[in-house]
């Protein structure tokens, strides 16, 4: 019984310090956002302060990055295809950076997959085309990863009527 009891506190003060943490990211996340190195992203639906800033801790100031390619190949998304002399294989993920990351943004752009969320068409659009799921997976995390590069260069806002549109489209309506 004594046993059981020790593991229920030891339960109990993991769970109060988990809690405590997460408040601490969200702070740090407040404060990115108001210092302008994090997007404000947010607002939309399926999207947490706590993962963006997860995200942020782990890209370090993504103004440092000269291009999304630079991006994508910090956080190892980057594709490579294996071959030798007559050999080709299949083209993967190069898996050569930082893991945590890649974690870190599967979990933020798992809740965006639903359909009426904001890559919910991308993402069943690859399914359709018959990509597997994980790929597609990958998928929106490159693009998101790309998406947070270009609004944390670019210093806007976002604006979900420009992200739904092609570029020649947004160009005719503004």
């Amino acid at each position: 019984m004594g046993r059981l009891r020790a593991l229920r506190s030891d339960y109990e003060r993991l769970t109060a310090r988990r809690k405590h943490l997460r408040t601490r990211i969200e702070q740090l996340g407040e404060q990115l956002k108001e210092s302008g190195d994090l997007p404000a992203l947010d607002h939309l639906k399926g999207l947490t302060l706590f993962n963006l800033t997860r995200v942020a801790g782990q890209t370090s100031p993504l103004n440092d990055f000269r291009s999304g390619r630079a991006v994508l190949r910090y956080a190892s998304l980057n594709l490579r295809e294996r071959q030798s002399s007559s050999y080709r294989g299949q083209t993967r993920l190069s898996k050569k950076g930082r893991p945590l990351l890649r974690k870190i943004l599967g979990r933020t752009v798992f809740p965006v997959l639903r359909r009426r969320f904001l890559y919910g068409p991308y993402y069943y659009r690859k399914r359709e085309e018959g990509m597997v799921g994980s790929k597609a997976k990958v998928a929106v995390m490159r693009k998101f990863l790309c998406m947070l590069h270009s609004l944390a260069c670019s210093g806007t806002a976002f604006d979900p009527e420009r992200f739904s549109t092609c570029e020649s489209q947004y160009a005719q309506t503004a």
